[in-house]
């Protein structure tokens, strides 16, 4: 559809992000295409939340936050639990800890061989689009959700009969070190599998490292357009560290007043706000451009995707269909669909194509406020020097713009 000579891809690792790079893949035919898969902090030897959610925000008094955000501050109020509360509500380890670390590593395994296997099932060749990840995003990444609650996304790669395997570990009567065992092996035969499959003997030949990305990408001396919706640690150490870079696009953020959420800033952008506050500020003194696809053009929107609008535009990949209903099953996402990463790939490519005059976009600046409790919250604003371009929620925009999206989403 366009003719950029390089994309890069920054996505999360779930269904969504899959989405994204296989957009992407299919809208630049002729472009090299590489995608940044996001890290995930987990934690094997947790027992999720699962069927028992509700169950357990009755059992807490109904705090969201309680059951979604890590353990902080007076925790007292866990005594006062029962039993069988209490075993979901242990303080959550984070990447300093070196089972969390190999966990972490595993998941990440298994998600880039699933990505592969979505590229097999659209023949799409494995050096078509190479995947990377940072290892020393290990050292950068903070815990913003607890290990309890999150989705168990890396799961949907697996077979039907896996996944129900993983499901009958959860609810077993397991201690937390036989949990962690049993998954990992489940996760371990997912690898071995998998490298059979794509007929490779190492996860090396499918998952590379960021820093062999920036250095052929320097010694070619590219110009690359960057697509984002992931946490911005990996982002900020492509755009440091690599010349001739285009223009970047960002999914993330509120436009002024941010609404309720869970944290002071948009979740990719609060998963890593040291590397986020730097990037806004590097990409600005460089001169680097950088276009933002704030929360509430996807949220609550006309982009918005109901489930026959979805299930039409995944026809000819079961795999992703099959993942995007068990991601609704364990997430509640009803009965709309927000797909933020797919929608960050739609507005890119159609932007690049040379069609930002259907689109509503303002510039803004950025200012960093404080929130009551003295956390650093980014607030963008309309008008002066500007420095970054947004998206803007022009509902009627969104609504023309959504006519030529499904049209567009339909994957090969």
């Amino acid at each position: 559809m366009t003719s950029s000579n390089t994309v890069v891809v920054f996505a999360n690792t779930n269904p969504g992000g899959m989405l994204m790079i296989r957009q992407v893949i299919q809208d630049f035919p002729h472009a090299a295409v590489s995608a940044v898969l996001s890290l995930v902090p987990v934690n094997f030897r947790v027992r999720p939340y699962g069927v028992h959610c509700d169950e357990i925000l009755d059992r807490i008094g109904g705090d969201s936050r309680r059951a979604k955000l890590p353990l902080a501050g007076d925790t007292s109020w866990i005594d006062h639990l029962d039993e069988w509360t209490k075993e979901f509500f242990e303080p959550d380890a984070d990447l300093s800890h070196a089972s969390v670390r190999d966990d972490t590593i595993l998941r990440m395994q298994v998600c880039a061989l699933g990505c592969a296997a979505i590229f097999a099932e659209a023949d799409i060749p494995i050096g078509r689009c190479k995947l990377y990840w940072d290892p020393d995003s290990l050292n950068r990444t903070d815990l913003v959700l607890r290990h309890a609650f999150r989705a168990p996304d890396f799961t949907y790669y697996f077979s039907k009969d896996d996944h129900a395997l993983y499901s009958q570990i959860i609810v077993s009567d397991l201690s937390a070190d036989e949990r962690r065992t049993e998954i990992r092996k489940l996760c371990s035969r997912y690898v071995e599998r998998m490298l059979d499959y794509l007929q490779i003997t190492e996860i090396g030949q499918v998952l590379h490292s960021l820093g062999d990305l920036v250095c052929d990408h320097n010694k070619c001396k590219i110009e690359s357009n960057l697509i984002a919706r992931s946490q911005m640690t990996e982002l900020l150490v492509y755009t440091k560290r690599v010349c001739g870079i285009a223009r970047v696009f960002v999914q993330g953020g509120y436009i002024g007043t941010k609404s309720a959420s869970l944290w002071p800033n948009s979740y990719n952008f609060q998963r890593d706000m040291v590397s986020t506050k730097e990037f806004f500020k590097y990409t600005k003194s460089n001169g680097i451009p950088v276009t933002i696809l704030p929360t509430e053009c996807v949220k609550n929107s006309p982009l918005e995707l109901t489930g026959r609008e979805l299930a039409s535009l995944l026809q000819n990949s079961p795999m992703l269909l099959r993942m995007m209903r068990l991601w609704q099953q364990d997430t509640g996402e009803v009965p709309n669909w927000r797909i933020y990463e797919w929608l960050m790939a739609m507005m890119a490519v159609n932007y690049l194509a040379g069609l930002s005059h259907d689109m509503a976009i303002r510039r803004v600046k950025l200012s960093i406020g404080q929130v009551a409790s003295g956390v650093e919250v980014l607030e963008f604003q309309e008008g002066g020097d500007g420095g970054y371009e947004m998206f803007w929620s022009d509902q009627a925009a969104l609504r023309m713009i959504k006519k030529q999206f499904v049209k567009q989403m339909v994957l090969d």
